[in-house]
């Protein structure tokens, strides 16, 4: 009976390190968004994706981002509700729930990282990847919510 539980603490330590990070009991955090990053690059460097929240020091609340690949960074004050449509995808999509690292299974020597984070009030989350993304449509609603928001922007 003591080599069966020794044996399943193994296969429990293993199971762990192969899937670790699982932070499945995170809540959402509580608070006015401050800061939003998101940025995606392909092995050459080159970031494909940015979208880049901050909030300045005179509460004015900044978008800078892409509205398509490889495109030029775009810049766009934004509202309270305009804020708040990046909260609700974070909400809607569970990314509090992202684990903090996603790695293929098999090694992979080209593609693409990536990098997310929110920082709220109280609390942040923070997620990244090689290779290798969450389940959900979150980190392209991301994209698409700040592309939608800078091109009103364009003249």
């Amino acid at each position: 009976m003591k080599w069966k539980s020794v044996m399943a603490g193994v296969i429990g330590s293993m199971m762990g390190a192969m899937f670790g990070g699982c932070s499945a009991f995170q809540t959402m955090p509580e608070g006015k968004l401050l800061k939003l990053e998101y940025r995606r690059s392909t092995m050459r460097s080159e970031r494909q994706y940015e979208v880049k929240l901050t909030t300045e020091a005179n509460g004015d609340v900044m978008l800078r981002a892409k509205k398509e690949p490889y495109g030029p960074l775009l810049q766009k004050k934004l509202t309270a509700e305009e804020v708040d449509g990046f909260v609700r995808i974070i909400t809607e999509e569970k990314m509090y729930k992202y684990k903090e690292m996603y790695k293929p299974i098999f090694r992979v020597l080209d593609g693409y990282m990536w990098h997310f984070s929110a920082v709220f009030e109280q609390g942040k989350i923070y997620s990244s990847g090689d290779n290798a993304t969450p389940s959900g449509e979150g980190l392209e609603k991301i994209c698409e919510y700040a592309a939608s928001l800078v091109c009103d922007s364009i003249p």
